[in-house]
């Protein structure tokens, strides 16, 4: 069919059509008859007749992968980003809406600090060595001992008080029983005992860290390759875990680090050089004005995880301060925050406790 009248004069065949006549480009009047065979080629043409997008709404790509913590040692900081690509809004549709980043706090592997202490020589079953009650109430404990034992049974700490004779006193016992380590709480006649399946190698150092919660206690050796966890029987109603405390008890060798509540404990005095075990039992070795306070307490370990310990630094501004805290809990209970106040016993503690935060 001709698209013009130039076509119908000069009978030229349309742009875009190829027909096979059988009287080729002339084009007969209406009145006449002919006989044409089928066209070869597309009988359709489509081509866009609006420009204008349709509205459509953005919506979020994927989060990228956690950048690198901004930190070797410490807390560090680390970011991830998604664009309004999924689609990308078009026309008059929506933004996305939301955080096109996020940042999180992570951390590797504490910083190294140095805090140097005495380290106590238990040589005789009967060395021990003594502290005092701070006379003020603890419902948490968290105590960390390292050392080296040279025979497989005896205590090496105790704490309870000290004219309580009896098993079902309240008491937190850590303590060696043929090579295991064996850890006893009881807290108003709730107990829990956690003992180790594997023994520990003699004269060789060994890292314990315990911990009472709520009615969760965790038992940790040598930085992790040892782990127990185990529930007390009941919970127990306003525990108070500040009591006597006394290390060794038939233990023999060295205590190098003792820490309770974050609190390092000096052991002896730097300038005292007499064997422990040429006391006589009634006679206390006097520590060095325990608790004594350290800014920082290193436990020595390059691998501790972000689920044990975190030692930050002290506020630089004393009158006003505030603390921001991450948590992803793994457990429904633990020591979230403890920060010490200037006296004796004097703290702020912050706990999970049945997933209730406590202040």
């Amino acid at each position: 069919i001709p698209n013009n009248d130039t076509d119908l004069e000069n009978n030229t065949e349309p742009t875009g059509v190829s027909c096979d006549l059988k009287q080729v480009l002339q084009l007969p009047s209406f009145e006449s008859s002919f006989e044409i065979e089928d066209c070869m080629g597309p009988f359709e043409e489509v081509k866009p007749c609006n420009v204008n997008f349709c509205n459509e709404d953005g919506g979020w790509s994927s989060w990228a992968s956690w950048s690198a913590c901004s930190a070797d040692c410490g807390i560090g900081k680390q970011a991830t980003e998604r664009s309004c690509t999924n689609p990308q809004p078009r026309s008059k549709g929506m933004n996305c809406h939301g955080d096109y980043t996020l940042r999180q706090p992570c951390f590797q592997q504490p910083c190294p600090v140095r805090v140097e202490a005495a380290r106590a020589e238990l040589t005789s079953s009967e060395s021990k060595i003594k502290y005092a009650p701070l006379l003020r109430q603890s419902t948490v404990l968290m105590l960390y001992v390292r050392f080296r034992p040279n025979n497989d049974s005896g205590d090496i700490v105790v704490r309870r008080d000290p004219d309580c004779e009896y098993s079902d006193c309240d008491h937190v016992l850590l303590s060696l029983h043929n090579g295991h380590l064996l850890l006893s709480v009881s807290s108003h006649k709730c107990h829990a005992t956690i003992l180790t399946g594997s023994t520990l190698t003699m004269g060789e150092w060994h890292d314990a860290l315990m911990t009472v919660v709520g009615g969760q206690v965790t038992l940790s050796v040598d930085d992790r390759l040892l782990q127990r966890m185990a529930n007390l029987s009941c919970r127990p109603d306003s525990p108070n875990y500040d009591s006597d405390m006394r290390v060794g008890g038939g233990f023999i060798g060295e205590i190098d680090k003792l820490v309770v509540n974050f609190q390092d404990h000096a052991l002896l005095k730097k300038h005292q050089k007499r064997d422990i075990g040429m006391l006589k039992q009634e006679e206390i070795v006097v520590p060095l004005e325990s608790p004594q306070v350290q800014p920082q307490i290193s436990l020595e370990s390059l691998t501790l995880n972000l689920d044990q310990l975190i030692i930050a630094p002290c506020f630089g501004n004393e009158s006003a301060w505030m603390i921001e805290m991450a948590i992803k809990p793994k457990f429904a209970d633990g020591i979230v925050l403890f920060l010490h106040g200037y006296g004796a016993g004097e703290f702020l503690v912050v706990t999970l406790e049945q997933t209730r935060v406590r202040l």
